[in-house]
């Protein structure tokens, strides 16, 4: 589902009706090909704006409106991602140069993953997945207050210290297969660093979900708990793979 609005300034009570009904009518509207040179009326609604009545809309389009005003709070539109949000504790540089701890490590471990699945030795690979490893554990992990940086440069250094739930989530998956496929020794210690910040700072234990954003020290950035990437994705699986490769390990103790 997408939301429309205008994209000029009316007013509000106009600029919501219209909006509610693109909203829910969006399935009759058959987009051009091109934009038509003549007859077009300026933008005047800056992008901002647009996101800031994301939330209006979605509650007047709904059908029963009683049900989700409670849970407006919650509900958080972003356009913001990764490089385009500012770090307090952190300095972004060419943009072209940037690289996410998070995503070379779950590209790291769901190689291996999908190896597994086609019955193929992983150490083909094993010289691309250990770099991606190496790089991660040797820039991105925050050994004074723990967890796992959002993102740096290529060369290692570090842009935004920042504790996003994701990166946490999996750094932990990537960790304990890391464990059972190169080096327990190297990467337990590890393991126990991002365990502990995400247990003790990014769940939030009487909701039952993780934080979506901390400082570095592990201070709440971000409040709201709805997220379309964390319930269906990132959380729980970092969790159900996790005790898998927990289970794995200790049958090998044993």
């Amino acid at each position: 589902m997408s939301f429309w609005s205008p994209a000029f300034k009316i007013r509000p009570k106009i600029f919501l009706n219209l909006a509610r009904k693109f909203t829910v009518s969006q399935k009759y509207f058959e987009a051009e090909e091109t934009i038509p040179r003549k007859n077009l009326y300026p933008v005047t609604l800056p992008r901002a704006e647009a996101t800031q009545a994301l939330k209006v809309i979605l509650a007047g389009s709904a059908v029963n409106k009683k049900n989700i005003f409670p849970n407006l709070p919650q509900i958080k539109f972003d356009i913001i991602w990764g490089w385009d949000r500012f770090s307090e504790d952190g300095s972004k540089g060419q943009a072209k140069d940037n690289t996410s701890y998070g995503h070379n490590v779950e590209f790291a471990w769901l190689l291996m993953h999908a190896l597994d699945i086609l019955n193929l030795p992983v150490k083909k690979y094993i010289h691309i997945i250990q770099k991606l490893y190496e790089h991660a554990l040797a820039h991105g992990i925050d050994w004074e207050y723990g967890g796992v940086f959002v993102e740096g440069s290529h060369a290692g250094e570090v842009c935004d210290r920042e504790k996003e739930f994701w990166q946490n989530a999996e750094m932990l998956i990537a960790l304990t297969r890391g464990c059972l496929v190169l080096n327990l020794e190297e990467y337990w210690p590890v393991y126990l660093n991002v365990h502990r910040f995400v247990f003790d700072k990014l769940i939030h234990h009487k909701v039952g979900e993780w934080w979506p954003l901390l400082t570095r020290q592990g201070e709440p950035t971000w409040t709201h708990m709805s997220h379309n990437w964390k319930i269906n994705y990132h959380t729980v699986r970092s969790m159900i793979e996790t005790i898998k490769r927990m289970e794995l390990l200790l049958e090998r103790i044993k």
